[in-house]
C-alpha cells in the first residue's frame, strides 16, 4: 500500500471515529464530542450481589453505556420522548400535558415549548399536584391531551388501577407515553406487592422500591386490557441518529391512545 493510500485510509478511519463521537442532547440542545454518561457502574454489581438473574443489556430502551447527558442529566428515554414530541406535535395547537413523576431536565424543556400547558403530579416529590396515580380524582374525566407516565407503574400496588385512571383523564384522541423497565428475556410479569424485603425486591424486580418486573408481552396486554390502543414507536431514526442522541438501537416508546 502506498504512503498516500495509507494517509487516505487513516483520514477515513479518523473521520468515522469523529462522527460516531459526536453527540447531541435534544433536551438541553448541547452538542459535544464525548459520550453521554454511563449509568451508575455500581448498579450491575449490586444486581449481581442480590442474585438478579438477568443482564442490564436485556432491558428494553436502556442504554446503560450512555445514559445521562453530562450537562442537563436527561436520561436516554427522555431524549426519545423529546424526539417524539418534535416530530408529532403541531406548533399551531395547544396541548394540556400531565407529567407524572417529573424530572428536572424534561420539565424545563416542556415548559419552554409554547404549545404546551404543562402540569406535573407526584405523591412524594415536589410537583404542581400531590397525586396518587391509582386515585386521581382531582382531575376530571377527559382533561388532558397528553400524559407522560415513565417508570412509575412498577412502583405501585395496582398498576391496573393506575392504568384505568390514566385512561379516564385522557381526552378521546389524546395520547400518553407509558414507559416501564421491560425485561426482554422473559415473557411473563413477575410481581408481588406484598414483598417487603429490599434484597428480595432487588433479586426479583431489579430495584428495592419496585414491586414487579414487566415483560414486553405482559405490559402490552395490561395496557390493552383497560382500553388503550398501543403503538410502539422507535423514533423513525437511522443507526447514526440513535448513536448521536445516546439511544440504544432497540429503544421503543409505548404510545397509548384513547
Amino acid at each position: 500500500m502506498s504512503f498516500i493510500n495509507k494517509v487516505v485510509n487513516k483520514i477515513h478511519r479518523e473521520g468515522a471515529n469523529l462522527f460516531t463521537a459526536n453527540r447531541h442532547c435534544i433536551i438541553c440542545d448541547r452538542r459535544f464530542k464525548r459520550k453521554f454518561i454511563p449509568l451508575n457502574n455500581t448498579l450491575g454489581a449490586q444486581l449481581n450481589e442480590f442474585g438478579f438473574r438477568y443482564s442490564l443489556d436485556d432491558f428494553e430502551t436502556l442504554n446503560h453505556k450512555e445514559y445521562n447527558c453530562p450537562y442537563c442529566y436527561s436520561t436516554d428515554r427522555e431524549r426519545l420522548f423529546q424526539l417524539y414530541f418534535n416530530k408529532k406535535l403541531d406548533p399551531l395547537k395547544r396541548y394540556k400535558v400531565l407529567d407524572i413523576a417529573p424530572s428536572a431536565a424534561l420539565t424545563r424543556k416542556l415548559k419552554s415549548m409554547q404549545m404546551i400547558d404543562y402540569r406535573s403530579a407526584d405523591l412524594y416529590i415536589e410537583a404542581d399536584d400531590e397525586v396518587d396515580i391509582m386515585d386521581m380524582r382531582i382531575y376530571e374525566e377527559n382533561r388532558f391531551d397528553i400524559f407522560i407516565c415513565s417508570h412509575v407503574l412498577e412502583h405501585v400496588e395496582s398498576d391496573i388501577l393506575a392504568m384505568k385512571e390514566l385512561y379516564r383523564i385522557l381526552k378521546p384522541g389524546g395520547f400518553g407515553i407509558a414507559m416501564v423497565p421491560i425485561m426482554l428475556a422473559t415473557d411473563e410479569i413477575d410481581e408481588d406487592p406484598l414483598v417487603k424485603d429490599e434484597g428480595e425486591r432487588w433479586r426479583r424486580f431489579a430495584q428495592n422500591d419496585h414491586v414487579r418486573l414487566y415483560s414486553k408481552k405482559g405490559f402490552r396486554e395490561r395496557l390493552l386490557s383497560v382500553g388503550f390502543g398501543v403503538e410502539e414507536w422507535n423514533g423513525e431514526l437511522n443507526k447514526r441518529d440513535f448513536v448521536k442522541h445516546g439511544l440504544s438501537t432497540g429503544s421503543v416508546l409505548y404510545i397509548v391512545r384513547k
